[in-house]
């Protein structure tokens, strides 16, 4: 589930590459600027390290490394970065999505699955597209009405809805060429994560795991919207004929009347393609509810939940899983980004898959048969000692099934995950995936009479006995061990090379670059931007997260960014106005950081959100889409607001304009 953690609505940040930006000699990006808009085909995905001023799909490339081959910043110029444009959007909601750029034009989605098109150089809207969710929908959502991308394909652009359609909207325009229910809308689906685009086919999966629905990922006919097949991720009513063989095989790992409440395993956000193998690579989500005794009382595996599962992309065949939480009891899913990879182990070649899901552990496996190769904890896990190198199971400790014993089991991760949706980024000059993880657990405890909502959550588990504790030394101790950090991790050896800290588990997006040509790091507190080894990790997102309770919370949140006398040093000046503001900062432990300017930079009271772009060749993050410039050192902010969240978040452009 994205993000589930109640008292946690956070909002990442993936740094992207620029669009319009022209490397010396690059004939080739100048030939596409007359091309039809998002002119976009299979040709072009397999040769996109040829452009590496277009970021034309959700993680580049087919692989999703998140690599950026530019050169142009580098530790000496990346301080110099400086704001150029935004683009103000309309909603205070939470903003996700990994902006696509082709051509010069960039294509985003935003809260209420809204999606732009602005002109990359000057940020001028070209067009803008409402797909009018009905308000109420949101309440289907465990985690706000994100929208986490579109694809393009071919002249269209395409849209996962929160209330489950699937629309193709023309390049040009806007307007839309088709839309396709893709749910049965009696059941509580939503859709917030991007679509992939493989060989003519717009694949598209759900969410709602918590909510009572039965997961699946679909693929429709770019040009017609035709459903062309389905795949289901658990098994249905056993008394009705099973879709395909690898379900009748699956529903021998489920016991009681599973399929009541759907099952869960959602396909919520990775679907990832390999041309090279010709295979699609699925993460599913969790059971419904967690709690395993309450959705399959005898046990067992349950599958196909939090798994990877390889599919045919053409008519969605099965062809092998690797379940990485048999039975899961704990919201470990396996929806993390996936990466492929090609490496050496053990002296030999390898075609690879990694995936740092929210179980803790970090997983390589051989992507052609889904062997493990190995897996090796990223973070601090209680649940299990490790895998077992044989048969790929976890060695679970006894003591973390409190759904068989009906004791409380205090766990790491929890539901927040180790690391959950935000994009992670493997830099094959380094050989290292860059990874921003979560460190918080939880109290899990079984509830007593678990009975179905129709509104709320539906886990079987007991949040009152996993709340925070009163007496104050142990709710600070609980509240210090919640942090983060960046891991620079070897996937080879299996261990971390590096790290850095941060005093919140809240995490943005991460982009490596081809730029850095040796060690540094500089910045400091929760934004900052580390140099390694010719790569160049960007990351930033400052976010103040308060509770759930009614009315708390600044009405205004003011920003004033001010000028530094180091160049690199970093900082920001905050001033909170509002009702209960302080009670607010004291619980959060909110702190500021990061900025260089030569003025003052204001936000206004009513801000919504911006989109920050540089003028002579940009780079894109999502959340709320920001940019920088080569120039002057300037201050800049985003301010974000939502129900429960109110978020600060930075991006940084790939062209050294005029250098």
């Amino acid at each position: 589930m994205q993000r589930k953690m109640f008292q946690h609505f956070a909002i990442g940040l993936a740094l992207l590459s620029s669009a319009g930006c022209h490397l010396p000699g690059d004939n080739r990006e100048n030939s596409k600027s007359a091309a039809a808009p998002a002119s976009v085909d299979e040709t072009r995905m397999l040769q996109a390290d040829q452009e590496p001023g277009n970021w034309m799909s959700y993680g580049r490339t087919y692989s999703e490394q998140r690599f950026s081959p530019l050169r142009q910043i580098n530790e000496q110029n990346v301080g110099q970065l400086g704001l150029a444009w935004y683009v103000d959007l309309d909603a205070r909601r939470g903003q996700e999505a990994t902006p696509i750029v082709v051509d010069g034009v960039m294509y985003f989605s935003t809260a209420w699955s809204k999606v732009f098109a602005v002109n990359a150089a000057r940020g001028e809207k070209l067009w803008s597209y409402d797909p009018k969710v009905p308000p109420e929908w949101a309440v289907k959502a465990c985690c706000d009405v994100v929208n986490r991308g579109v694809a393009v394909w071919r002249g269209k652009v395409f849209v996962g809805t929160l209330d489950g359609r699937l629309v193709a909207l023309d390049a040009s325009t806007g307007k839309p060429a088709w839309e396709t229910l893709t749910i049965d809308p009696q059941y509580r689906y939503t859709i917030t994560g991007a679509p992939r685009v493989v060989k003519g086919k717009v694949l598209i999966g759900n969410g709602g795991a918590e909510m009572g629905v039965r997961g699946y990922v679909s693929a429709y006919d770019a040009d017609t919207g035709k459903l062309a097949w389905r795949f289901y991720t658990v098994p249905g009513d056993p008394s009705k004929p099973f879709e395909s063989p690898a379900l009748e095989k699956a529903a021998k790992t489920w016991s009681g009347e599973w399929w009541k409440l759907g099952g869960g395993g959602t396909v919520w956000d990775s679907i990832v393609y390999d041309p090279e193998l010709d295979l699609l690579y699925i993460g599913t989500g969790n059971g419904t509810p967690w709690n395993r005794r309450a959705r399959s009382p005898q046990g067992r595996d349950n599958l196909f939940t939090s798994s990877i599962v390889a599919l045919r992309p053409e008519t969605g065949e099965y062809l092998w899983h690797y379940q990485e939480v048999p039975g899961d009891a704990w919201d470990y899913d396996s929806a993390a980004p996936i990466i492929l990879a090609d490496i050496t182990v053990g002296g030999a070649p390898r075609k690879v898959l990694f995936q740092a899901p929210k179980d803790g552990y970090f997983y390589v496996l051989d992507r052609a048969t889904g062997e493990v190769i190995s897996a090796k904890p990223y973070t601090t896990v209680t649940w299990a000692t490790g895998i077992d190198p044989t048969t790929g199971r976890p060695l679970e400790n006894a003591s973390a099934r409190y759904e068989e014993g009906g004791k409380a089991a205090p766990l790491v991760p929890g539901p927040l995950g180790g690391h959950s949706w935000h994009s992670m980024s493997y830099s094959p000059q380094t050989g290292l995936v860059y990874i921003p993880v979560q460190e918080a657990g939880f109290l899990y405890k079984s509830e007593v009479h678990f009975q179905e909502r129709n509104l709320a959550f539906n886990t079987a588990i007991d949040f009152v006995a996993g709340g925070m504790p009163q007496r104050p030394e142990v709710k600070k101790s609980i509240l210090d061990s919640i942090k983060g950090h960046l891991s620079a991790w070897d996937p080879i050896q299996q261990k971390e090379i590096w790290r850095v800290d941060r005093s919140s588990p809240v995490n943005g997006g991460i982009l490596s670059t081809a730029g850095i040509s040796e060690v540094r790091q500089y910045a400091a507190a929760h934004g900052h931007i580390s140099v390694t080894s010719r790569a160049i990790i960007l990351e930033k997102c400052f976010t103040l997260l308060h509770g759930c309770g009614a009315g708390r919370g600044p009405r205004r949140l003011q920003l004033r960014l001010r000028k530094l006398r180091q160049r690199r040093q970093a900082g920001l000046a905050c001033q909170f106005e509002g009702e209960n503001a302080a009670d607010v900062l004291q619980a959060t432990g909110f702190e500021c950081g990061f900025a260089t300017s030569e003025r003052k930079y204001a936000a206004p009271a009513n801000h919504h959100g911006h989109v920050l772009v540089a003028a002579d060749g940009v780079a894109y993050g999502s959340g709320d889409y920001t940019a920088l410039r080569v120039g002057r050192p300037q201050l800049f902010a985003l301010v974000g607001s939502i129900r429960f969240e109110i978020a600060l978040r930075v991006a940084f452009e790939y062209k050294i304009s005029g250098r």
